[in-house]
């Protein structure tokens, strides 16, 4: 039995602190919401610095790492949405578009994954560039509900949450057409052995 590396340890931690996120999001504690999304959000850039690095891509790894962002970004998404009295929510069309489409991405890398057991999981430059701006949106949407429910105003939150919101969502959209057209690809590739 392979052992669990240091990367895939870190990756581990990250789906064990989304339910903290969740409670804590769920109550309004944005404070404590804030620093469990930061630590996540590291453990996401070092274990992949780890994997790089310390050669210890596995395939475990490629497939635990993007589920555990998966897992992290929508149930931010879902409660800075749909919890009752958040004083900014992520418009809510938005995160209905997003989870929607990971759904059909995962759906579609699951027969992909049926039909091509070997297939590798590899993430695209513009689904990184995705992911980056859907922390970005949860990081702004959670300090933004943080200041504004300790009365600090100042600047318009509502706009700049709009436009990191429509811009991830576009990002999101292209990027799912992307890895759709990919598992495509790959599953017309297969040539039949009967």
């Amino acid at each position: 039995m392979q052992k669990i590396n240091w990367a895939t340890r870190l990756t581990l931690l990250r789906i064990s602190l989304t339910p903290l996120l969740a409670v804590f999001l769920y109550y309004h504690y944005y404070f404590w919401a804030l620093l469990v999304f930061v630590i996540a959000a590291l453990t996401d850039a070092i274990d992949g610095f780890i994997a790089r690095v310390f050669d210890q891509k596995t395939w475990l790894g490629s497939f635990l790492d993007p589920a555990a962002d998966k897992l992290l970004l929508l149930t931010a998404f879902v409660l800075l949405t749909f919890s009752k009295s958040v004083p900014l929510p992520i418009p809510d069309w938005v995160t209905i578009i997003i989870v929607f489409r990971d759904i059909i991405i995962v759906i579609g890398a699951g027969i992909t994954l049926f039909v091509i057991v070997d297939w590798v999981i590899k993430p695209t430059i513009l689904g990184k560039i995705n992911t980056v701006f859907q922390f970005g949106t949860i990081l702004f949407a959670t300090i933004a509900n943080l200041l504004i429910s300790k009365g600090i105003q100042g600047i318009n939150y509502q706009r700049i949450l709009y436009l990191l919101a429509y811009t991830t969502l576009v990002l999101t959209m292209l990027s799912g057409l992307l890895y759709l057209r990919s598992g495509a690809l790959r599953l017309l590739g297969v040539k039949k052995t009967e």
